[in-house]
């Protein structure tokens, strides 16, 4: 294993950064990852109890409080990725509080059924339809509506950078994985 180089804490003075899905997890580590780079961030997450859910942290509000410490400004936004409406309100509470967005990475994602979980029946003919929504809607859904709220004012400011967190699968079908494969292809394809 290699030791993480150094963190330069002005590179991204000045610039503000949304991680969806980043009270816990991946998005967790590199909300922090942006905060010790000096970019003022943004925490989302679905409610405040999310990351006490996967026994993470207590809360979104305790995620926040330690993010703080790291000497940033955090705004805490709580919004169903699936609302168009609850999308548009997050990206205005960003400007509202910072008057821009520079970095947006979308991290909300997974192969989680409707009803929480891994969904059974996990192939491309017998999986159940409310299950293929979810996983689409969590995957490729939210990064079209994360995505056509926020480039509009990066467009307008002429700088902006987006990251779409993908998988491998999107590149190789999985039978057992069949819809999560083709929601991250899709989203691949969106990207590009």
């Amino acid at each position: 294993m290699h030791p993480m180089k150094a963190i330069d804490p002005q590179m991204l003075a000045g610039q503000v950064a949304w991680v969806t899905a980043s009270a816990r997890g991946l998005g967790r580590a590199m909300v922090e990852r942006l905060a010790r780079c000096g970019a003022s961030v943004v925490l989302h997450s679905r409610s405040d109890r999310t990351p006490a859910e996967f026994d993470e942290a207590p809360s979104t509000t305790h995620v926040a409080a330690e993010l703080e410490q790291l000497g940033v400004p955090v705004l805490t936004v709580f919004a169903d990725l699936n609302d168009p409406a609850a999308v548009d309100d997050a990206v205005k509470q960003i400007h509202d509080r910072f008057g821009r967005l520079d970095i947006l990475v979308n991290n909300a994602g997974g192969d989680i059924a409707a009803a929480g979980g891994k969904p059974k029946n996990n192939d491309a003919v017998h999986i159940a339809m409310e299950d293929v929504d979810a996983v689409l809607d969590r995957n490729l859904r939210t990064t079209i509506l994360c995505c056509r709220a926020a480039v509009p004012a990066m467009i307008e400011q002429a700088a902006g950078r987006i990251v779409n967190i993908g998988s491998i699968d999107g590149h190789y079908g999985i039978p057992e994985r069949a819809i999560y494969a083709s929601s991250k292809a899709g989203q691949a394809h969106y990207t590009r």
